[in-house]
């Protein structure tokens, strides 16, 4: 199971790449975003998109507790409640995808196992879901929409496996 934060899920969909949820589906992963995710995109023009994944069975919404989730935010100032109900949805063994820095530190700190969009997108190009010129494209189309990767990431995404960046 691959859990999605806002930030990733959004990322998605505005970089015109919504067919990259069809693409992890591919890897046999089921995919699911906390409630808090669901109301965090309710103002921006992905909503219509993740309704329509939802009500078409791609991605589940979980239920999450949320006072484990204001708690979790009193005690790491900075997470947004989409960001902690990931984390605290991935603690049974989920994928969490998130590219936040604090989000990732916190989500190590508690032994939860996670990814970044650019991360995943090496996974589809490892398992053959996504060549490697479509992952340079994604990576490409990313930068353009001020979504934060390091300098030269490109080389260094298509260039190392998952295995070598600490993925599975």
């Amino acid at each position: 199971m691959k859990v999605f934060d806002t930030s990733a899920l959004i990322a998605v969909f505005d970089t015109g790449m919504p067919d990259l949820v069809d693409r992890i589906l591919e890897m046999g992963h089921g995919l699911a975003i906390p409630s808090p995710v669901f109301k965090e995109i309710r103002s921006t023009d992905t909503l219509k998109w993740v309704a329509d994944l939802v009500g078409r069975g791609k991605i589940v919404v979980l239920d999450t507790d949320l006072a484990e989730i204001k708690k979790m935010q009193v005690e790491f100032s900075g997470l947004g409640s989409g960001e902690c109900g990931a984390i605290l949805a991935c603690l049974g063994g989920a994928y969490c995808i998130v590219d936040d820095s604090r989000a990732r530190k916190r989500a190590s700190s508690m032994g939860v196992k996670h990814v970044g969009l650019a991360g995943l997108l090496l996974m589809l190009r490892e398992r053959g879901i996504m060549s490697r010129e479509e992952v340079v494209d994604a990576i490409g189309t990313l930068r353009k929409t001020g979504f934060y990767l390091p300098r030269n990431f490109e080389r260094h995404v298509t260039d190392r496996s998952a295995h070598d960046l600490g993925f599975q």
